[in-house]
């Protein structure tokens, strides 16, 4: 068992689909969902002050290579935990 709930951020430019899926998490054991944004950069500016464990993210929101913007997201939590 968990000792604390695991911390997500959903990333989707579809209020629906945010909405939607933040419901049915909030429903969980265990699961947190501590950012909700329909875009990249708000998400990096978020990260500054919400520390998360899973990214639950549209690959097509960002209008650029998602494996860009993973690494992007890796770097600001490296960079926000030193």
């Amino acid at each position: 068992m968990l000792s604390r709930p695991i911390r997500l951020a959903i990333v989707d430019d579809h209020v629906l689909l945010r909405k939607t899926l933040r419901n049915y998490l909030l429903d969980q054991r265990n699961v947190s969902v501590v950012i909700q944004t329909s875009d990249i950069p708000e998400l990096l500016d978020n990260l500054g002050s919400s520390a998360v464990d899973i990214v639950i993210m549209d690959s097509m929101v960002s209008g650029m290579n998602t494996l860009l913007v993973f690494i992007k997201i890796s770097l600001k939590m490296i960079s926000d935990q030193s």
